[in-house]
């Protein structure tokens, strides 16, 4: 009667346990068919590389443009954040003839009066000093900045950070000095389909539910998973972006969330790197998508500060008024499911840092 009771039960369990997995295979199936995300946008905010992904072609970069130069043989420092970590933009300044090494903001953390000094303790016999920072991180560099003295210690090994080149997933790695990491290469055409074997069992659900959002009307809304994500309405956006729902295009909601970058914070940069008698110090500071997608007249505004205190005495360049200016010439200068620009943007990046370098050193 026991034995009885016992097979019973089990055979009960093994019903449950199959029609558990009946439910099952088809969401994981559905999952495993939606296209893996390769921006960051689509990936944090799970929404779909078909309707989010940029589309056409993108120039090609070498792998020798984006090496890194020992820092003791640099001519060009860069420090960034993850805008310059894929050194795609100072690809343009190797082809011209620059030795540029790469430091990211987390090896720094922010500038204090003794920056030269700091800077030669550390090996750079350069001259040249690149300060790149995307728009929503602005506010609080120069709050940390403001009245410091003393440069901290050096965090980890300078570029170690990821180089992954937003809205590419793979690609060949650019090789490059001992101590510094492989980058790489960008893709020129979108990724090919692959099986999302990363995905979630909720992937396929999730992924299209968010998509219905996006598609049913030109409300802007937020998805809050962790670092949140902002889909909005773009004025032309079929004009401005290559991908299937162009009129609609994602967003970092800390874009619009966060405190804003001010006036004041851009008339602050030059005192900031003041004390390096034999440096000299270019400001490029990175437009936030939104502001230059979504905020027309307060990129206009920044573009004017810019100009006024930063790009008139020699200590910077305007990405706001450039951006204006070029992003309906280059379709995708962001990417649409990403944060950052596109390689055709990088690119454009450095071509304008390049410029008001001049030209390099002779060798």
């Amino acid at each position: 009667m026991a034995a009885a009771s016992s097979r019973h039960l089990s055979i009960r369990c093994l019903q449950a346990f199959a029609g558990v997995l009946v439910l099952m295979l088809p969401a994981l199936f559905w999952s495993w068919a939606t296209p893996a995300p390769y921006a960051d946008l689509t990936r944090i905010g799970r929404f779909s590389e078909a309707s989010f992904g940029w589309r056409g072609s993108q120039p090609a970069v070498a792998a020798t443009s984006l090496q890194a130069a020992p820092i003791d043989q640099a001519d060009v420092l860069v420090i960034g954040d993850s805008f310059s970590a894929p050194r795609l933009w100072q690809s343009v300044l190797v082809e011209t003839g620059w030795q540029v090494a790469t430091w990211h903001w987390n090896n720094v953390d922010h500038l204090c009066r003794d920056l030269e000094p700091w800077l030669r303790r550390q090996g750079f016999a350069g001259h040249t000093l690149v300060l790149q920072v995307v728009e929503r991180h602005l506010p609080a560099l120069v709050d940390k900045s403001d009245g410091c003295t003393t440069m901290p210690e050096l965090r980890g090994l300078p570029g170690s950070h990821s180089g992954r080149q937003p809205g590419n997933p793979a690609g060949q790695p650019a090789g490059s000095h001992a101590g510094a990491p492989s980058v790489a290469v960008p893709l020129t055409q979108p990724p090919g389909f692959t099986i999302n074997w990363q995905a979630r069992l909720d992937t396929g659900a999730v992924t299209a539910w968010h998509n219905w959002l996006a598609e049913r009307d030109d409300t802007s809304f937020v998805v809050r998973a962790g670092e949140h994500v902002r889909v909005a309405t773009v004025a032309r956006g079929c004009e401005l972006f290559s991908h299937p729902l162009c009129r609609r295009a994602l967003f970092l909601a800390d874009d619009l969330d966060l405190p804003p970058a001010l006036p004041d914070h851009v008339t602050a940069l030059p005192r900031m790197a003041a004390s390096t008698a034999t440096l000299r110090v270019l400001w490029v500071v990175t437009p936030n998508k939104s502001t230059v997608y979504l905020q027309p007249e307060r990129a206009r505004q920044l573009s004017s500060v810019m100009r006024q205190a930063v790009v008139a005495p020699g200590s910077g360049i305007d990405l706001y008024g450039a951006w204006m200016d070029r992003r309906h010439a280059v379709r995708d200068l962001y990417f649409p499911g990403d944060t950052h620009l596109s390689t055709a943007g990088y690119r454009e990046m450095g071509r304008l840092v390049a410029d008001a370098l001049g030209p390099a050193p002779a060798r």
